[in-house]
């Protein structure tokens, strides 16, 4: 039997700050989110059921569209540094 490709089926997703910093408290940040969920769907590589922005995590409900993968998105994610 193949191996299921979870990454063509909805899922659920969390991705936290390091260290539980709060740094999408602020405006700016939030909006690197929600900019980059945006293109994605634009360019139809991801559909988004919903997504929450929290102080220091963020949840979607989405699918990665077929010939994409959800790693590239999780690179974004952990390039959100507190700054020093």
């Amino acid at each position: 039997m193949s191996a299921i490709n979870f990454d063509h089926h909805p899922q659920f997703f969390t991705a936290t700050i390091l260290e539980w910093n709060r740094l999408l408290m602020i405006d700016a940040m939030k909006d690197i989110i929600v900019n980059s969920l945006c293109y994605l769907v634009e360019e139809q590589r991801v559909t988004i059921f919903g997504f929450v922005i929290m102080p220091n995590h963020v949840h979607l409900i989405w699918q990665i569209r077929d010939g994409h993968q959800s790693g590239k998105f999780n690179k974004v994610c952990s390039g959100l540094r507190p700054s020093e």
